[in-house]
């Protein structure tokens, strides 16, 4: 994590110090360009790392890994963010975060990672850093989530799910869920 957290406040110097970044022959548009395609990047490899990618894969998960990070949970809230989770053929497009903050944000960390959704957990309300290694993740989260035109690194919109109708879906209001570019 302090790499990670290292290569960002150095791409973020590069980039503010335009005169330091063209001394380094990186233009300001190039950095942001860099940052972009590393936002993108680290997307993918998010996704393409997750073990849980559509409901199959969660029904599967759950059969054969009785002790994962979803285990803990506590079993009303595990029960509802499960029945929550809606996806689309993108993957992971919406869930509840309502009793979420009753982990700690490492552990918090350790779920999204399975649907490949770890960036965006600066958006879930209540959550606290108790660690150095939680403000890392915290940070980092509220850096990576958001903007861009990439449209798959929106962050997620509070108090809204995935509806999903066929070929179609939309993100709809419902108190305590979150609703991401996956739905569209």
């Amino acid at each position: 994590m302090k790499v990670m957290f290292g290569t960002a406040a150095l791409l973020l110097c590069i980039i503010s110090h335009s005169a330091h970044g063209k001394e380094a022959g990186i233009s300001e548009r190039d950095g942001s360009d860099l940052i972009r395609e590393m936002n993108t990047t680290q997307i993918e490899i998010d996704f393409a790392t997750a073990p849980i990618k559509s409901k199959s894969d969660l029904q599967r998960y759950l059969r054969t890994t009785p002790e994962s990070p979803l285990s803990k949970l506590p079993p009303k809230i595990r029960d509802n963010f499960v029945r929550s989770l809606v996806f689309t053929r993108h993957g992971l497009a919406s869930y509840s975060y309502l009793g979420l903050d009753a982990v700690s944000t490492t552990e918090l960390y350790a779920i999204f990672s399975l649907f490949g959704q770890q960036r965006y957990l600066s958006s879930i309300p209540g959550l606290k850093a108790n660690n150095e290694t939680e403000k890392s993740i915290l940070f980092m989260s509220a850096m990576g989530g958001g903007g861009g035109e990439n449209t798959t690194d929106e962050p997620p919109i509070q108090n809204s799910y995935c509806t999903v109708d066929g070929p179609d879906s939309w993100c709809t209001y419902e108190y305590g869920s979150a609703c991401n570019a996956k739905c569209k």
